[in-house]
């Protein structure tokens, strides 16, 4: 398959996180882009931007820029599923004032997801501490009154379908485009989760279409119950994605965004690689160029063509 139509030569990203989130941005970008990577992820927790605002973002891009890089996104953390009408406010102001902070430095895409947040241990529950029904509205209500003003500054907000969350699946990403409408309200396509909730995830693609302003790249090994006891998320070509039709599909909709690298081998980063995130970086780059060229030389090529028994 002739994937150059991705130029992932200058397309290829990296989350920081794990103990990048400690490092400064300077140091983060330096190791990025010494190890191969031609654009960066970066998180924005509601206490750091409270703390340094538009300058906090500033500075992860002029970071990011002195090294010949790219920001891909920035990452709201943020939980929209509460039944408290103060914090749905509170929220509102707070992704009003980021899509304003980014748009004055230039950015042109945040990533958020919608809650629960399932390893938060504060999070609410569905259906024990909160209904579904409401905790649709509770988000659908917070989104309604900040997409206006993403459209305003010409700002992308691009939900993530998480596991455990009420947007987890391609099914459940439908759900919030009938409820919300809006040209700026995108998808962050990660196909680990559609994996754990047996979406098909080519015909997903397909059927997102220009709704994907954003690819992340995770594998992902096992089946939906307790994390991690029930499925983990390995280097990419190590799990359970067909990276081959993957790759298609989002060539049959013409993407030609960023593939933004996301480590989450938890256990294997403590374990081997003695939370070591520059061997993390660079693995995983490693990893994903090695399947991009096995693509190129075989269309059918899916990362697993040496299915074992216990594999789905």
């Amino acid at each position: 398959m002739d994937i150059s139509c991705f130029n992932m030569k200058d397309t290829t990203g990296y989350v920081a996180n794990l103990e990048l989130g400690d490092w400064r941005p300077e140091q983060v970008a330096e190791m990025l882009n010494r190890v191969g990577y031609r654009a960066i992820s970066w998180s924005m927790p509601t206490g750091t931007f409270q703390t340094h605002g538009r300058a906090g973002i500033q500075k992860l891009i002029q970071a990011t820029h002195d090294h010949g890089m790219t920001v891909s996104e920035i990452n709201v953390e943020m939980d929209m599923v509460t039944l408290d009408t103060e914090s749905r406010t509170a929220s509102v102001t707070f992704f009003n004032q980021v899509i304003q902070a980014a748009a004055e430095v230039g950015l042109s895409t945040i990533k958020t997801y919608t809650g629960p947040i399932p390893w938060n241990p504060n999070a609410l529950c569905i259906p024990e501490d909160i209904s579904e029904g409401e905790a649709w509205r509770s988000v659908s209500s917070i989104l309604r009154q900040v997409l206006p003003t993403a459209e305003r500054y010409g700002i992308d907000l691009n939900i993530e379908a998480v596991f455990g969350h009420l947007c987890h699946d391609y099914y459940t990403l439908c759900s919030l485009f009938e409820q919300v409408e809006s040209p700026r309200l995108g998808v962050v396509m990660d196909p680990s989760h559609l994996y754990l909730y047996d979406n098909d995830i080519p015909w997903a693609i397909r059927c997102l279409g220009d709704k994907i302003k954003h690819v992340h790249i995770k594998d992902v090994v096992g089946r939906l119950g307790p994390f991690p006891q029930s499925f983990v998320f390995p280097l990419p070509g190590e799990g359970q994605i067909a990276w081959g039709p993957f790759l298609q599909a989002l060539k049959d909709i013409n993407y030609r965004g960023f593939f933004t690298i996301e480590f989450e081998s938890f256990v294997y980063y403590r374990r081997i690689l003695r939370s070591d995130p520059e061997r993390a970086a660079q693995l995983s780059l490693e990893h994903f160029q090695t399947l991009c060229d096995a693509i190129e030389v075989d269309d059918e090529f899916d990362g697993a063509s040496l299915q074992t028994p216990w594999m789905k």
